[in-house]
């Protein structure tokens, strides 16, 4: 779930206390109320999301200095963006990753704040639709890393090996693929798929590139040349018009 957490048992011992850390390589406790809700991939299946209420400012400042102060991610770097803290309960690594941007920008949009928790399997419905996203064999930019065993995600930027990922309540972070505190290895690379363009007018010359398209209730001004070059299919919904001189070409990879 993008998640870590740590958990301090204290024990009181007169006239001394002290506190033994479970896990001293965690973040502190990040408990807030949440709301159930969904969210749809580019393909339309459904994702379960949680809508979480914000930590007070002195729990994200505590977040933002344990991550930014820690000398094991010193090559690490916050993203700041949309308030005072980098920190925040309201998204995480996969809503940030899958549903908060977009193929071409890598900052989130302020009004999608979801958590999306990976299911029972270590999977999410955006790698598991079958048509949104596409499983390549290395980095690619715009792309997108998730973790084999599920537990985070990330975007990749236009510097191989430098990524852009939250780290569960806590910062958004650009960083390598070693510095995080997640699992090291075990990346898969995606990119995006499937394109939807629905009620669409070509008005200028235009070539597109996906692996699974669909037109629904498109036209193609006059003298316009439309090219779709496409992996794996091309659908064509609805009605489709075109003016006289234009040119279309579809065609597979």
């Amino acid at each position: 779930m993008c998640n870590v957490k740590k958990h301090f048992i204290v024990f009181s011992f007169l006239p001394a206390v002290f506190a033994l850390h479970m896990n001293a390589q965690d973040p502190p406790l990040c408990d807030v109320n949440s709301t159930p809700g969904t969210v749809t991939t580019p393909y339309g299946w459904s994702q379960s999301v949680e809508l979480n209420d914000e930590l007070s400012f002195q729990d994200r400042e505590d977040l933002d200095e344990y991550y930014i102060d820690d000398p094991d991610y010193a090559d690490a770097e916050p993203v700041e963006w949309g308030s005072a803290f980098y920190s925040s309960t309201t998204y995480n690594c996969h809503g940030y990753a899958w549903y908060m941007t977009s193929e071409d920008d890598l900052d989130p949009n302020i009004n999608d704040r979801v958590w999306i928790n990976e299911s029972a399997t270590g999977t999410i419905q955006y790698i598991e639709d079958g048509a949104s996203y596409k499983e390549v064999d290395e980095e690619i930019y715009p792309g997108w890393v998730f973790w084999s065993n599920g537990n985070h995600s990330a975007r990749t930027t236009s510097t191989p090996n430098l990524w852009r990922s939250k780290w569960g309540c806590g910062p958004l972070m650009e960083h390598d693929s070693l510095t995080h505190p997640y699992t090291k290895s075990g990346f898969r690379y995606f990119k995006l798929c499937y394109i939807k363009q629905a009620g669409r007018s070509f008005v200028a010359n235009e070539k597109i590139e996906a692996c699974k398209h669909e037109l629904e209730n498109c036209s193609v001004a006059t003298n316009i040349d439309l090219e779709i070059e496409y992996e794996d299919w091309l659908k064509i919904s609805g009605t489709f018009s075109t003016s006289s001189g234009a040119t279309l070409s579809f065609y597979p990879e």
